[in-house]
């Protein structure tokens, strides 16, 4: 029989940040994950941004994901060996007189002198189809994730840290998994948690989110544009556009109609030829009041959650990966933001 401490299920992004946590405090691991087709974290655009924009307020504890993160991805890459983090910054794209008195006044009201830059700036491209001004927002970044989380896979499989298949609820036990046994489970699912016996009475939303890449010669963009959605650029004339946003269960899902809102919002912005690569599609749980859910299970004293981080799983995992291990190592209270019991 297999021992280690820690038994993860899934290696999205908050998976494969948790494990290597571990890694670095020597903890012994051992993931169980189907693989990466239609995950969110693996379609996800990976935009690192501690701004909610259209409200120009600070997303929750913005400050100290961004003072953590920074560091930890560039150690995370030289650990597998690529380079899948790029500090880039983030312009929102702006051009009525309305947007402009609000970008000052907000900057102001919210205090957002180390996150965002107080002055505009006009920035001319033949390729808009009208003129705009900038707000620049400081130490934003975006994550490969296609690259990080695949490397990552191939790197734990060659050291015997992850089996590749379906998780079986119905197969575990307190301390035992098919031949795998281990003194703590942290559950990492994404979607998937769902259809989690164990934490199924915790208010799962999911949400679902398209993604275009697309090839563009002639646009030359070498940092990240907001206007309705992000435009990436990715090097070798590709950028990538996103996202939809999409509850699951409002109504039928229709890839063509989410290709066509992203190409519409392009289009509204650029005036250039262009032609599509991919579609993607991805489903993220969220949470009602727009917080993760992470600690013990309520009865299980050995199974634990690490949830719902939504469309900021990148800036916000690193940190409170690192939480979760001091609760379960030495008994750091969590936030009460993110402990699961405020929903019982």
């Amino acid at each position: 029989m297999k021992e280690v401490e820690y038994l993860i299920v899934g290696q999205g992004i908050a998976g494969s940040v948790l494990a290597y946590q571990l890694e670095q405090r020597k903890k012994s691991f051992c993931i169980i994950d189907r693989g990466h087709k239609n995950s969110a974290s693996y379609v996800a655009a990976g935009v690192i941004n501690p701004l909610v924009l259209k409200r120009m307020t600070l997303s929750w504890r913005a400050g100290e994901f961004m003072a953590y993160m920074h560091d930890f991805y560039l150690k995370l890459d030289d650990y597998i060996g690529i380079k899948s983090y790029h500090r880039t910054p983030l312009n929102k794209l702006i051009h009525s007189k309305e947007e402009i008195d609000f970008w000052k006044q907000r900057w102001k009201i919210a205090e957002l002198d180390d996150f965002a830059d107080y002055e505009l700036k006009e920035f001319e491209l033949s390729e808009f189809k009208e003129k705009f001004i900038l707000g620049t927002v400081k130490e934003t970044a975006w994550i490969d994730l296609k690259l990080l989380l695949s490397e990552m896979r191939t790197k734990l499989k060659s050291e015997g840290k992850l089996v590749q298949e379906d998780f079986d609820h119905m197969a575990l036990e307190n301390h035992e998994y098919k031949g795998i046994a281990f003194d703590n489970i942290v559950f990492c699912e994404g979607s998937a948690c769902t259809s989690n016996p164990f934490f199924d009475n915790l208010p799962f939303d999911l949400n679902r989110g398209d993604l275009l890449t697309i090839r563009a010669p002639k646009l030359e963009l070498a940092e990240i544009y907001k206007k309705k959605v992000f435009i990436i650029p990715l090097g070798n004339d590709l950028f990538r556009i996103g996202a939809t946003y999409q509850k699951r269960h409002e109504k039928e899902y229709l890839p063509n109609e989410k290709r066509s809102e992203l190409l519409k919002n392009f289009e509204d912005i650029f005036n250039c030829e262009y032609e599509v690569v991919e579609q993607e599609s991805g489903v993220r749980p969220t949470v009602k009041d727009r917080r993760p859910l992470v600690g013990r299970h309520l009865l299980l004293n050995n199974f634990y959650l690490l949830n719902g981080l939504g469309s900021r799983g990148c800036l916000m995992s690193p940190l409170l990966s690192e939480e979760l291990i001091d609760h379960i190592e030495n008994g750091k209270e969590l936030s009460k933001d993110v402990q699961l019991d405020r929903f019982s």
